[in-house]
């Protein structure tokens, strides 16, 4: 029996009849510093200390040590970043245990958490739906990123499946407090297939919800993020769908730029190209309800898809991990600029930009599917704010010569912009 427990708290028993016979859970752990005054929980092992080998999202095997009492520790720096989320997965199939020959010495502890198993008849039950509604296909398709993918995404339908909406929610939200990450004070859902998702969690879990824009207003409280809220209230961001993590990054930028705290994403599905990575370099912890490789085993347990199709999405999953730079990472070896910036989509050329004035240009052109910019070589003000009036909806830029309007001033500088 496992005995997790946490100081000056109630002790919490999980009940295992055998080490190789228990009931399978999920346990999420994040490595923290010693040293770090935070809130942890220790497990107290009666049985022999032992060593796990344990597979990661990226696909690394990384030995944790089982002490005992009263510390879990982490045994390989090499491979783990601290505050690098880690997922233990125990069950009869993948739990190993071998002599315990390293001793954790200085390194970094491991706050854990235990969440029971989901329901995973409910889990497989959505997933099966999913495809049938063609929330998810296969093919060959151009993603967001500029790269082509076997496996393509489309969460915006469910709107159109009140009972898909339904279950989603109601898994979503018992997820939320199975793995008990925090909700905060507010939900955001990032814009816009998350929106009617978080709305539901938000109704269901009795959480206030804050929306997000693309883009700012230009007229009345021109607000970036709407809904009541102060600074230093926490936000917990719903996701549907991850590839490299970057729109929850944009999400979590004018979150914090408006003073909340972001600290979690959770989302529908992780198409597990790198996404956990690129959000827990910025401080996020990513939790999936989903992952790619989970919806194929349903697919194939279900006869819907062929055992080809399954091994073809792994090794393009392998081949196409992408960093939060638009960077491959390919067999542990980071590759630059492997993506032609000419056959992306302009939506993806923003999420990789860093310049923020970069950023905002590749969004007004795919939001005016326009590249078009105009120089207004007028002498007048009322002139050139006559041309803006008739092209300023199919125009990206306006190029003006201020020392050549006879007329300029504060006001007219006003009303181009407003």
């Amino acid at each position: 029996m496992f005995a997790p427990t946490e100081r000056n708290r109630t002790t919490q028993n999980i009940q295992f009849n055998s080490i190789s016979h228990h009931p399978t859970c999920l346990l999420r752990s994040t490595a923290w510093s010693v040293e770090t005054k935070t809130r942890r929980i220790y497990y107290q092992a009666k049985r022999p200390p032992g060593k796990v080998s344990v597979k990661f999202r990226e696909r690394q095997t990384v030995p944790v040590l089982l002490e005992g009492i009263p510390t879990v520790w982490l045994v390989s720096p090499a491979t783990i970043l601290r505050n690098q989320q880690v997922e233990l997965l125990f069950n009869k199939e993948k739990l190993e245990f071998v002599p315990a020959t390293i001793k954790p010495r200085a390194i970094s502890c491991l706050r854990v958490c235990y969440a029971r198993t989901m329901d995973q008849t409910k889990l497989k039950e959505l997933g099966l739906r999913l495809f049938e509604i063609n929330a998810f296909k296969f093919g060959d398709f151009k993603m967001k990123v500029g790269i082509n993918s076997p496996v393509y995404f489309d969460l915006r339908v469910i709107v159109s499946y009140p009972d898909v909406m339904n279950t989603l929610s109601e898994l979503l939200t018992e997820y939320i407090r199975q793995i008990r990450v925090d909700m905060g004070v507010h939900l955001c859902g990032v814009p816009y297939t998350a929106l009617p998702i978080a709305t539901l969690i938000s109704i269901k879990a009795d959480k206030p919800m804050l929306i997000r824009r693309k883009e700012a207003k230009t007229y009345g409280t021109k607000k970036l993020i709407e809904g009541k809220f102060n600074a230093g209230d926490k936000c917990l961001i719903i996701e549907d769908v991850v590839t490299s993590g970057s729109s929850i990054l944009d999400t979590v930028n004018d979150l914090r730029g408006e003073g909340l705290v972001v600290t979690d994403a959770i989302v529908v599905v992780d198409r597990e190209q790198g996404g956990v990575q690129n959000t827990e370099e910025s401080g996020v912890r990513m939790h999936s309800l989903f992952t790619l490789s989970y919806l194929l085993n349903v697919l194939l347990e279900a006869g819907r898809i062929e055992e080809k199709t399954v091994q073809s999405v792994a090794k393009y999953i392998a081949g196409a991990q992408i960093r939060s730079d638009g960077s491959f990472m390919k067999n542990g070896t980071k590759v630059v600029n492997e993506l032609s910036r000419v056959g992306m989509s302009f939506e993806a050329r923003a999420d990789l930009a860093k310049c923020a004035i970069t950023k905002e240009l590749m969004k007004l052109i795919a939001s005016k599917k326009s590249t078009l910019c105009l120089a207004a070589d007028l002498t007048s003000s009322e002139e050139i704010l006559n041309l803006v009036e008739r092209v300023g909806p199919y125009i990206c830029i306006l190029k003006t010569h201020v020392d050549i309007v006879e007329d300029f001033s504060e006001n007219f500088v006003k009303s181009l912009q407003s």
